[in-house]
C-alpha cells in the first residue's frame, strides 16, 4: 500500500469511526470490509467478527444461538438472513438486543458489496410510548370529565375557570361561555364568598385539600346547596369538583322541620296537629311515622302514591310495622327478586328500622321503581321514617356505569374515604385471577394489597407491608397516578 494509500485509508476509516451510528461495509461474498466501534459496542458482540475478512455468516450464527432472533431454528434462520442479503435489496427492521436495548438496522446494497447501519432507538421508543400514554391518559381523563355528574373546573391561579364540563351549565343555567373566566368566589351567594375565598388562600399556603359546603347561584337567581373538593398543584391551578346536594340537603331540612313539628305535636295542641299535618303533607319524599309500640301514628300522601297497597290515614293508623311489611308482600308489591325469603327480608327491613346509626335501605317494586327507606327513631318514643323515589337516580347512575364499562382502558373512581366508588371490567382484569375481590367499598390499601398479589412489584424487596404502606403514603400525599413495573416485565 502506497503512503497516499494509506492516508485515504486511515482517513476513510476515521469518518466511519466519527459516525453517529454503527456502520458494517461488507463484500459480495458476505465478508467484512470495515466497521466502526459502535458497530461493535450497539451489536454486543467480539470484536472477532467485526474483524476485516470475518464472514457475516458466523455472527449470525452466533447471533442466533445467543437468542437475539427468539426461539428459532438457528440454521433455518441464519439461511433465511443470507438469502435476504444476496438479493441485494434495501432492508429497515428493528430487534432487540438480550438486554433489551432496540436497534433499528438499515441495509443496502453498494457496487461490490453491501452496508448495513444500526442505531439505538432504546430511548426514542421510550419517548414514543410515553407520548402514548400521555395521548391515552388525556383521552381518559376527557371521558371522565364529560360523564361525570359533578361539576368539574379547573380555574388559574388568579382563581378564575377557564376549563369546566357541561354540567356546570345545567346547574347554573347558563351558558358555559358566560361561566368561563369568572372567579369561583363570584359564583356563590355572597354570604358564602369568604368561604372559598379562605380555602383558596389555605390552598396557596400549602394546605393539599379543601372540602366545604356553600350556596351556588343560577342564573334565575335561585341558589343550590354544593359540597367543594378543592386542590391545588405546584403551577397554582385550581382542581375543583362540585357535587349538586341541593335535593339531599333540603329532605334534610324537611326532616328537620318534621321532628319538630312532631315534637309540638307530642303536646297534643291543636295548633301543633295543624301545623304537622301541613309540613309532611308539603314534604316532597312519602313520611311515616311510628310509636314506641311500632305501629303507625300518621303518614301522608305522598307516603300512599310511593306504596299504592297502603289505605288512607284512617284506616291505616294502628297497623304494625310487621303488618305493613307484610301487606306489601302479600299485595306483589315488591319485585319477585327483592323478596325471594320474606321472612329473612322482613328482618333485615326491621334491623334498618330500629337502628339510628343503619345505612338507607333500598327496594325494588313490580314495575321497577327504586325507594329508598330511611328510618331514624326520635328518643323513645318515636320513629320517623322517609320514603324517597329515586327511580331516575338510579337509571342515571346506571347509565353512568354502561359508560364507564364501554371504555376500552380501565376505570376506578375512589370516594373521600379512599374506598372505591366504580370501576369497570377492563381495570379489574389487570388483577387477573384477584379481579373477583375488587368490589365497590374496597379500600385504596387494600387494593394496593391486591395488586402487589397480582406478581412481584420491581423494587419492592419481598416486602409487601412496606411497599404497601409506601404507596398508601404517597396516593394521600400527592394523589398522583402510578404506574408499576413487575419482575416479569
Amino acid at each position: 500500500m502506497t503512503g497516499s494509500e494509506l492516508i485515504a485509508s486511515e482517513t476513510l476509516q476515521g469518518v466511519i469511526d466519527t459516525l453517529g451510528g454503527g456502520l458494517i461495509v461488507f463484500d459480495e461474498n458476505g465478508h467484512v470490509v470495515t466497521s466502526n466501534k459502535l458497530a461493535l459496542d450497539l451489536l454486543d458482540i467480539p470484536a472477532k467478527f467485526l474483524e476485516p475478512g470475518a464472514r457475516w455468516e458466523d455472527f449470525l450464527r452466533y447471533a442466533a444461538e445467543r437468542g437475539d432472533y427468539g426461539d428459532v431454528d438457528v440454521e433455518a434462520r441464519v439461511a433465511e438472513m443470507m438469502a435476504a442479503t444476496q438479493k441485494r435489496e434495501p432492508y429497515t427492521f428493528v430487534r432487540s438486543r438480550p438486554d433489551g436495548v432496540l436497534l433499528e438496522i438499515h441495509g443496502r446494497p453498494i457496487e461490490g458489496g453491501y452496508v448495513s447501519r444500526f442505531r439505538d432507538i432504546t430511548e426514542q421508543r421510550r419517548k414514543e410510548e410515553s407520548l402514548r400514554d400521555v395521548t391515552r391518559a388525556r383521552q381518559r381523563y376527557q371521558r371522565f370529565f364529560e360523564f361525570s355528574d359533578d361539576l368539574l373546573g379547573i380555574a388559574g391561579s388568579d382563581g378564575r375557570l377557564h376549563t369546566l364540563n357541561d354540567r356546570w351549565g345545567q346547574v347554573l343555567q347558563k351558558d358555559l361561555d358566560s361561566i368561563t373566566g369568572e372567579l369561583l368566589s363570584n359564583l356563590v351567594h355572597a354570604e358564602d364568598q369568604s368561604t372559598v375565598t379562605n380555602a383558596v388562600n389555605n390552598l396557596l399556603g400549602g394546605q393539599n385539600i379543601a372540602r366545604f359546603k356553600v350556596r351556588l347561584l343560577n342564573g334565575s337567581g335561585g341558589i343550590r346547596w354544593t359540597d367543594w373538593n378543592l386542590t391545588t398543584d405546584h403551577e397554582g391551578q385550581f382542581f375543583c369538583a362540585i357535587r349538586d346536594i341541593d335535593a339531599e340537603w333540603r329532605r334534610q331540612n324537611e326532616l328537620e322541620n318534621t321532628r319538630k313539628a312532631v315534637e309540638r305535636a307530642e303536646a297534643s295542641s291543636d295548633e301543633a296537629d295543624h301545623l304537622l299535618h301541613t309540613a309532611i303533607e308539603a314534604m316532597s319524599d312519602g313520611f311515616i311515622v311510628f310509636d314506641a309500640k311500632d305501629c303507625v301514628v300518621l303518614y301522608n300522601e305522598k307516603y300512599r302514591e310511593s306504596f299504592s297497597f297502603m289505605p288512607p290515614l284512617e284506616q291505616g293508623r294502628g297497623m304494625s310495622f310487621e303488618a305493613v311489611l307484610r301487606l306489601g308482600i302479600e299485595s306483589g308489591f315488591y319485585a319477585a327478586d327483592e323478596v325471594k325469603d320474606p321472612d329473612e327480608w322482613m328482618e333485615r327491613m326491621y334491623r334498618v328500622h330500629k337502628d339510628s346509626g343503619s345505612s338507607p335501605f333500598e327496594v325494588r317494586t313490580r314495575d321497577g321503581r327504586y325507594i329508598r327507606i330511611t328510618d331514624r327513631p326520635m328518643g323513645d318514643s318515636w320513629t320517623v321514617g322517609i320514603r324517597t323515589d329515586i327511580t331516575e337516580q338510579k337509571e342515571a347512575e346506571e347509565n353512568l356505569r354502561d359508560a364507564i364499562e364501554s371504555l376500552s382502558d380501565g376505570f376506578i373512581l375512589f370516594d373521600s374515604d379512599d374506598r372505591i366508588v366504580i370501576s369497570n371490567s377492563a381495570y379489574r382484569s389487570l388483577y387477573g385471577e384477584l379481579a373477583d375481590q375488587v368490589v365497590e367499598g374496597l379500600s385504596y390499601k387494600d387494593l394496593m394489597g391486591l395488586r402487589y398479589d397480582v406478581s412481584p412489584l420491581v423494587g419492592s424487596n419481598g416486602d409487601k407491608e412496606r411497599w404497601v404502606e409506601g404507596e398508601l403514603q404517597s396516593y394521600r400525599e400527592v394523589g398522583a397516578a402510578r404506574e408499576y413495573l413487575t419482575e416479569a416485565g
